[in-house]
């Protein structure tokens, strides 16, 4: 498969499981089996954070504009925490940066995984941030890429 429409697949498998979890409340055997096919193995370990509440979304008050504006925590394995953005396949761990970027041999990590099932799901920890503690951490991401 080409690997330019592989994060096109991702964004309409995410609309999809979306749709589905709204009508259904679950995710269908089809989907689940899309997900393996794309994600392989990454899957069970994002599954994993998910079921063990590492993932917690930050949602920024006083941040001036009228969209509900969030971000995402995710902490792994090793107690590391990242952030996230939602739909946007970054992420600051050594596996993106090799596997992802560097050799394509996976188009995305557990924690972008992870933080956007558990955004779909409802299956999250959340707390309000200030937008100056929103800022300031933008600007570590900033420094650290």
């Amino acid at each position: 498969m080409e690997k330019r429409i592989i994060p096109f697949l991702i964004d309409n498998l995410f609309d999809e499981i979306e749709n589905s979890f709204a009508e259904h409340k679950r995710i269908t055997d089809d989907i689940l089996m899309s997900l393996y096919g794309i994600f392989d193995k990454v899957l069970n370990t994002a599954l994993e954070l998910i079921e063990s509440n590492a993932v917690t979304i930050m949602h920024i008050k006083n941040c001036y504009t009228k969209t509900d504006q969030f971000i995402f925590q995710v902490t792994g394995n090793s107690q590391t925490s990242y952030i996230l953005f939602y739909r946007i396949n970054y992420c600051q761990c050594k596996f993106y940066q090799e596997k992802v970027l560097y050799s394509n041999s996976y188009p995305a990590c557990k924690h972008y995984l992870a933080a956007n099932l558990a955004h779909i799901w409802n299956k999250y920890r959340k707390f309000e941030i200030d937008f100056d503690v929103y800022k300031e951490l933008i600007k570590n991401i900033m420094i650290k890429t």
